[in-house]
């Protein structure tokens, strides 16, 4: 299983080493940027794709707090389709009192690492603009 996305491997084919082992740090690294990348496209954007990424925020935060939801199964449909390393895919909303205009969510899932999977926990911070900060 490569570590990293083929774009990555491309953009940095001096780093392409082939192993029999998988490094965690690495894959993880990869799934977090495409993860950015991925959760800061709206719907509607990639011709190609029109499903790629997450509903504009503008377009569901009139309906607050059940817009709260839609962004929730919005992020876990996307990871599941479009993260193929993420495995059994949990996303819950993590209230933040000191932080109204921000939406968090705690993303909960199994790393997958071929033979074995590896827990990980990821953390996604919707901000009022738009905007979608990721952090393992």
């Amino acid at each position: 299983m490569p570590e990293r996305r083929l774009l990555e491997r491309i953009r940095d084919p001096e780093s392409g080493r082939r192993s029999s082992e998988v490094d965690t740090r690495l894959l993880l690294r990869s799934v977090l940027n495409n993860l950015q990348r991925i959760l800061n496209t709206r719907q509607g954007n990639v011709p190609i794709q029109k499903d790629f990424g997450i509903p504009d925020f503008s377009d569901v935060v009139h309906t607050f707090p059940e817009s709260i939801l839609t962004m929730q199964q919005a992020i876990r449909k996307t990871i599941n389709r479009y993260e193929p390393r993420l495995k059994n895919v949990r996303v819950k909303f993590v209230p933040q009192e000191e932080d109204i205009f921000t939406l968090h969510f705690e993303v909960i899932a199994q790393l997958d690492l071929g033979k074995d999977k590896s827990p990980v926990t990821i953390f996604t911070e919707l901000s009022s603009d738009g905007t979608v900060k990721v952090r393992g």
